[in-house]
């Protein structure tokens, strides 16, 4: 009686245990297969002007705007000019859950004149430069998407730093120092 008690306990044990991975892995999102966002995440508020900063070279004019007839949000930077370059930083959370779940990083910015733009993911103050983008003169005064895959192998890893990540930021390298630049952002997601 005691030995049939004891089987019927490790089997009753062994069909919790079993049963409880099955609806852990059914339940939870795919903890061992990395899974896709399944909506775009929005990383900056272009509505926050206290979010944005220019921890080096000061724009003339930066400006949080709202486009009446569309309702675009947009963020707006105006340099009479750089020397060297210029860093803008959007400041906010991004949770490490939404980042590796992330396989693009998209920007939806204008510009008014050539330069070459370096957008990084940073957790207190480091973080991976997602490649230098050049705006190409065809691409002056439209408003483009640059898209930055983060699963390449090219690309440096985010998972080096653990925690969530806090700034995005650009490193704006004019082309000609000596004009006026101006950089407007519409939007930057996860997807």
């Amino acid at each position: 009686m005691k030995n049939r008690f004891i089987k019927s306990i490790k089997i009753l044990t062994s069909l919790v245990f079993v049963l409880s991975f099955i609806w852990i892995m059914v339940r939870v999102d795919n903890p061992i297969s990395i899974s896709r966002l399944r909506s775009k995440y929005d990383v900056c508020d272009m509505m926050d002007i206290t979010s944005w900063q220019t921890p080096q070279e000061y724009p003339n004019k930066i400006s949080s705007n709202l486009n009446p007839q569309t309702q675009e949000k947009y963020i707006e930077a105006t340099y009479n000019h750089i020397i060297n370059r210029a860093l803008l930083e959007c400041r906010g959370k991004i949770p490490v859950e939404v980042l590796y779940k992330a396989h693009t990083i998209n920007f939806v910015i204008k510009l008014s004149e050539l330069a070459i733009l370096g957008p990084t993911i940073k957790r207190a103050g480091q973080g991976p430069e997602l490649g230098p983008v050049k705006i190409t003169s065809e691409n002056i005064g439209k408003s483009i998407i640059i898209t930055k895959q983060l699963d390449e192998a090219s690309t440096p890893r985010l998972t080096w730093l653990s925690g969530d990540y806090d700034t995005v930021s650009f490193d704006i390298r004019p082309l000609d120092p000596n004009k006026p630049l101006t950089l407007t952002i519409y939007e930057i997601y996860l997807y």
